[in-house]
């Protein structure tokens, strides 16, 4: 994505904003005046919004020009309260929409003396209106404050981390390397964090859970190989006790060729991380082998990844794995067309959001992935979705909270 793509996207945005606050703004001061409340409690936020939009237009445009990262704490400060401002009214506006097309509807189905007759049943001595409306608003009110509450909670849980351990079979796996542990990260997103303090528990945790091999499965960045200084060094520390192996992802590409190059140098000549892209390694441990492959980024209107070049060369009878940052990938390009025993994929989050209620869940995810969060499985092969650490748009995660994968592969018997 260049320069202009962004720009129009900032500009975009802005736009985006603007109506969705106007629409929902408009009508909380309908609200408000019809309770006939202090007006200062509909001006305020008027006032609010009059400052943000321009505010936000600056900080952004100002971001893309100087590519300055000394100082992001302010950026996702700035980020945050973006998005407790603007995320929850998506909500409200669904509401509001749902609500205006209700009440069009009933408007128009219903003749005028059903419509007269349910209005008068409301002042009936016997009913005490005046209680009725103060429930009815308060109702309102509290499912208007819901989301922005839930909302908080998502910026607040976004950096506290989660181990999931898991156990996967392989039949091909050599006896000497059943217990090995593996370790993936994902999604990064240097850009989303405030300060290098944030991606210390990363390390310190990795380094707690002692991985024999040690997987980044792509998106370093969001959109500039600057924003790496964010994290002074953290990517550096990355360890494993036998190799530390990673691939690209679609934002590991949002930038110019230059930057693209930039980024892939730092990752070679200064961290311990061995860029796998289309390429293969095989890896001896303990004198068995595993043959450990990567492929750039496929997806996203991109076209970057050559499964043959990284997978020809691998050796038969020997578990494979596959790096490959879209999960979408396994389906299209690996099961029951290659033998690829494991793929470790990321770049869905995991939705970054999960709603549970009354036993249902929403999670976007599911809307634009089949396979977007953990392990799945088909016959002999297997996939892993890490859900990552850092975040896109909205800095906020509910209900699916950054994570380290530790993965333990067992040598399964032939005859199970």
């Amino acid at each position: 994505m260049d320069h202009h793509s962004f720009f129009k996207l900032i500009i975009s945005f802005a736009i985006f904003f603007t109506l969705i606050d106007s629409i929902v703004l408009y009508n909380w001061q309908k609200f408000v005046k019809s309770n006939k409340w202090n007006s200062k409690l509909y001006k305020i936020p008027w006032l609010f919004f009059s400052i943000i939009i321009p505010f936000y237009l600056y900080n952004s445009l100002n971001r893309l020009e100087n590519n300055n990262f000394d100082n992001n704490q302010y950026y996702v400060i700035f980020n945050s309260i973006i998005a407790i401002w603007f995320t929850p009214k998506l909500v409200i506006l669904i509401y509001l929409f749902v609500k205006f097309i209700f009440k069009r509807t009933f408007n128009f189905f219903s003749p005028k003396h059903i419509i007269n007759k349910i209005d008068k049943s409301f002042t009936l001595e016997n009913v005490d209106s005046s209680k009725r409306k103060l429930i009815v608003n308060t109702t309102k009110l509290g499912f208007a404050i819901l989301p922005f509450a839930i909302v908080g909670s998502g910026i607040k849980s976004s950096f506290e981390l989660r181990v999931r351990k898991v156990e996967i079979p392989l039949y091909n796996l050599p006896k000497a390397l059943d217990g090995i542990t593996l370790v993936q990260i994902s999604d990064i997103h240097a850009g989303s964090y405030a300060s290098h303090h944030q991606f210390q528990e990363v390390n310190e945790r990795i380094k707690n859970l002692k991985p024999d091999i040690l997987f980044v499965t792509g998106d370093f960045v969001n959109y500039n190989p600057n924003e790496i200084k964010i994290l002074k060094g953290e990517l550096e520390r990355l360890d494993a006790d036998i190799a530390v192996l990673g691939c690209l992802g679609n934002h590991d590409h949002y930038m110019t060729p230059q930057n693209h190059n930039a980024l892939n140098e730092y990752l070679s000549k200064h961290t311990k991380i061995k860029m796998l892209t289309n390429d293969l390694t095989i890896l001896e441990i303990h004198g068995s082998k595993l043959n450990i492959s990567g492929v750039d980024n496929s997806g996203m209107n991109m076209h970057y990844a050559d499964f043959n070049k990284a997978l020809d060369n691998t050796l038969n009878d020997v578990s494979t794995i596959l790096l490959c940052h879209d999960p979408s990938n396994w389906d299209k390009s690996i099961v029951n067309k290659r033998n690829v025993d494991l793929t470790l994929s990321g770049h869905t989050h995991g939705g970054q959001v999960q709603l549970k209620l009354l036993g249902l869940e929403f999670n976007p995810g599911a809307l634009a992935y089949k396979q977007f969060d953990g392990l799945y499985k088909k016959k002999d092969q297997y996939l892993y979705v890490n859900t990552g650490l850092g975040t896109v748009g909205p800095p906020i995660r509910i209900g699916v909270p950054p994570e380290i994968t530790q993965i333990t592969l067992r040598k399964l018997d032939s005859s199970c």
